[in-house]
Order: C-alpha cells, then sequence, then structure tokens
C-alpha cells in the first residue's frame, strides 16, 4: 500500500505496509470467485464480523511478523506472514459459503492470482508511464488512479470470466492436479519475496522475474478454467444422457399404452357382448372400472415436460407397490427451460424412490407439490426413509460406494435451483426426507 507513514508508530508501520492492504487487494477477487457458492445464514451478520477479524488478526499478525523478524530470517519471516495471510483468507471464505474446502481453497487460489497478476500490471505501469512515475505514491491522485485500476480489472475479470465459473464440490474434489496449482502458489509466494528482497527494482532481472510470474499465475487461471469446461462438458453429456433416456421411456410408455387400449378394447368388446347376454351389470361394472384403473396413471399438469416425467414414475411407482400423491400446477413451470424441468423433477423423484424402496411395501409413500404462491414457485418432494442420513453442506451425504456418480442427483437440483436464483433446503425430521424449493416467479 503506497501511502506516507513515516510519521506513525512502528508498529502501525508494518500494519499499514504488510497485512491491511493485503486484505483489501486480495479479498474481493477472492469473493468474486466465491459468488457462485451459496452463502451461510445471516450472511450480513457475518460480513461485519469478517470487517472486524480482519482489523484484528491484521493486528495480531504485526506483532507476530515484529516477532519473527527479531529472530528469524528477512526471508522467513515474510514467508510465514503470507501464509497466515492467505489462511486467514481461506478462514473466511469458510465462515461465510457453504462449500467444501476443495471448492474454496481453488476460488482462493484463483483470486490470489488475480490479484497479483493485477499487481504486477500495475507495477510496471507506474515506472514506464511517465505520468505515473511523475506522480508521488502517496498523493491522492495516485491512490485513487490505483484504486480505479482495480476496480475496473476486477469488474472486467468477472463480467468477461469469473460469473461463468461455477467451482461445485464435485468439480474441485475430482481434480487430483489442485494439490500442484497450491504447490506453485507457493513457490510463487516465496519466489516473489525473494525478488523483493534480493532484487534491484526496474532492473532486467526484475521485469524476467515479474514476466515470469505473470505467465505462471496466467497459467493457474487458464488451466483453472479448462479444468472447469472440462467438467461443464461432462455434466451436459450426463444431462443429455437423462435426456434420451427420458424420451426412450416416453416411447417405451407410448407403445405399452397403444398395446394396452388394444387388449381393454378387446376385454370391454367381450365384456359388452357378454352384458347384452344379461349377466350381472354390478360384477361387470366393477370388473370394467378395475381394468380402466390403469389408466389414472397419465398425469396432465400443463407441462408436457412435466407430464412426461410424473407418468413414467407414476408407473413405476404402481409396479413396486409405491403410493404416489401428487398436486402439481405444470403451468408454473411455464418460465423454465425442458432440461431444467427434467434435471429437477427426474433426479428427485429418482431419489425418492431409491429411498423408499427399502422400506415395507405399507410404508412406500411419496408425495409431489408443484404450486405458485406469492411470486414464488414453490416444489416439495417428501417420502419416509430407512437408517441414518447426514447433511453435509445442505446436501445429503451418499451412502453408495460409487461417490462420484451416485449423490450427483441433488447437487444437480441446487445447481438448477440457483440458476434461477432460488434456494433449496433439506429436512430430515422424524424420518422424512424433505426437498423443498423456492424460485422466484420472473
Amino acid at each position: 500500500m503506497k501511502m506516507d507513514i513515516s510519521t506513525l508508530s512502528p508498529f502501525l508501520q508494518i500494519l499499514f505496509r504488510l497485512p491491511l492492504p493485503f486484505f483489501f487487494s486480495v479479498l474481493p477477487p477472492v469473493f468474486l470467485f466465491c459468488l457462485s457458492c451459496r452463502r451461510k445464514p445471516q450472511f450480513t451478520v457475518r460480513i461485519l464480523l469478517t470487517v472486524v477479524f480482519v482489523f484484528a488478526i491484521s493486528a495480531a499478525l504485526t506483532i507476530l511478523f515484529q516477532y519473527m523478524y527479531e529472530n528469524l530470517s528477512y526471508f522467513v519471516s515474510l514467508y510465514i506472514l503470507h501464509l497466515l495471510l492467505l489462511l486467514s483468507i481461506f478462514l473466511l471464505e469458510l465462515f461465510l459459503f457453504s462449500a467444501s474446502a476443495s471448492s474454496l481453497l481453488m476460488n482462493m487460489l484463483a483470486g490470489y492470482s488475480l490479484n497479483q497478476i493485477f499487481n504486477l500490471v500495475l507495477y510496471i505501469f507506474s515506472y514506464r508511464v511517465p505520468f505515473l512515475k511523475s506522480l508521488s505514491e502517496s498523493s491522492i491522485l495516485y491512490y485513487a488512479i490505483e484504486a480505479g485500476w482495480f476496480v475496473v480489472a476486477y469488474a472486467a475479470s468477472y463480467f468477461l470470466i469469473i460469473r461463468k465459473i461455477n467451482i461445485d464440490d464435485d468439480f474441485a474434489k475430482s481434480q487430483p492436479l489442485l494439490y500442484g496449482v497450491v504447490a506453485i502458489s507457493l513457490f510463487l509466494v516465496a519466489f516473489n519475496i525473494v525478488r523483493f528482497i534480493y532484487i534491484a527494482p526496474q532492473t532486467i532481472a526484475d521485469y524476467m522475474c515479474i514476466v515470469c510470474m505473470l505467465l505462471f499465475y496466467l497459467l493457474i487461471l487458464l488451466f483453472q478454467n479448462g479444468l472447469f469446461r472440462m467438467y461443464s462438458a461432462q455434466k451436459e453429456n450426463y444431462f443429455n444422457q437423462k435426456i434420451w433416456e427420458e424420451k426412450e421411456a416416453s416411447l417405451r410408455l407410448t407403445q405399452e399404452a397403444v398395446n394396452t387400449i388394444n387388449i381393454k378394447y378387446h376385454d370391454l368388446k367381450h365384456m359388452t357382448s357378454m352384458l347384452k347376454h344379461g349377466e350381472n351389470d354390478t360384477a361387470f361394472a366393477k370388473a370394467i372400472t378395475d381394468s380402466l384403473t390403469e389408466y389414472d396413471s397419465i398425469v396432465s399438469t400443463g407441462n408436457n415436460a412435466l407430464d412426461m416425467i410424473l407418468t413414467e414414475k407414476r408407473l413405476q411407482f404402481q409396479q413396486q407397490g409405491i403410493e404416489f400423491s401428487c398436486m402439481a400446477d405444470g403451468t408454473a413451470l411455464s418460465f423454465m427451460q425442458s432440461i431444467d424441468i427434467i434435471a429437477i423433477f427426474s433426479n428427485a423423484l429418482d431419489n425418492a424412490y431409491e429411498a423408499v424402496l427399502s422400506l415395507p411395501k405399507e410404508q412406500r409413500e411419496i408425495s409431489l407439490t408443484v404450486k405458485s404462491e406469492m411470486g414464488m414457485l414453490s416444489v416439495v418432494v417428501a417420502n419416509a426413509y430407512a437408517g441414518d442420513l447426514t447433511v453435509q453442506n445442505g446436501l445429503p451425504v451418499t451412502t453408495k460406494s460409487d461417490k462420484t456418480l451416485h449423490g450427483f442427483g441433488t447437487r444437480s437440483i441446487r445447481q438448477t435451483v440457483e440458476k434461477y436464483h432460488g434456494d433449496m433446503q433439506i429436512s430430515t425430521d422424524n424420518q422424512i426426507f424433505k426437498l423443498m424449493l423456492l424460485i422466484p416467479l420472473p
């Protein structure tokens, strides 16, 4: 941080040279990368506590740095201080956002890399551009230009890159090379400190070091973006496969319905013939009613995608003796894309189906409610379940051995809901699993 602090006490000089500027310059890009994460309850209060934490930890680290400087080398003292500052930012992420440690670590490394890139570029400009070089580094105009540079740079980065990246738990956990990124970042911190201590500024060696650091930090961001695109392609393939499975199921359902209609036609024709010959009307009326019960499975909610899903699931539930109660206003889903409707309801009902199969037949019940009220779309799926169920970061922990694939459904639902700026909540009270979605209507 560029300011005239020679008149301050030694303690305040260290405070304003090291911890506080680090927090104020690194936290904004890190939080920009965290915007895709779910915020923890009472987020505003947590932000206020974060401000208090920043000043408190800055003072504590300043005291610690003074002690280390007196007992350790300057390089070791600076390196430990930087590691503690990064650790503090990581703890703040955990305090503010509901996501896995791997996801937040990836976000922190990306935000820190972005900050270092813009810092190094500004450093070059400040010495190579005559106008900036002529300014005093403690002048108000220099501060205004520096602040404007970071605001514009971070804003452009957000709209061009960051907002398109959603580092969810699966993405971060499934990347073993994350540890390589951590190692590179730690090396670059040490490399920058060596450059600061031992290499004269504005020399060829200085600029060569800066170019190398810029390339490495850009590599980290490009590597992260490449991994994200690869993971996004995997998710897209997953959804495409789900769509084709639903279409195939719909075609099978249509063929089964045609076959059933043909059979029932012949049965009804035979029954009608017997009624003409004076058979018991009541008995045959009951037989006709029972034979047509299967047609109750055809669902009409006012939304074709939802009708297709519910009709297939209801037939599937009937075969397993599962009681399915459904009150759904499909017209409330008119603002959603069909792929998103499939992602939400197929995954939700599949999860409920798997949960109730382990129960006795008399306990197999699933309920679905879809309605709009007070400008919100409300979706509730409820079912009983057996055994213990753990919920972490707002998501149920799968009990299946293939944790990479299984458990994907609920995360997919949450991502789809958040796409429409909605919220997902899960309740497990009284051995009833309840999935509750609230999405604002456009």
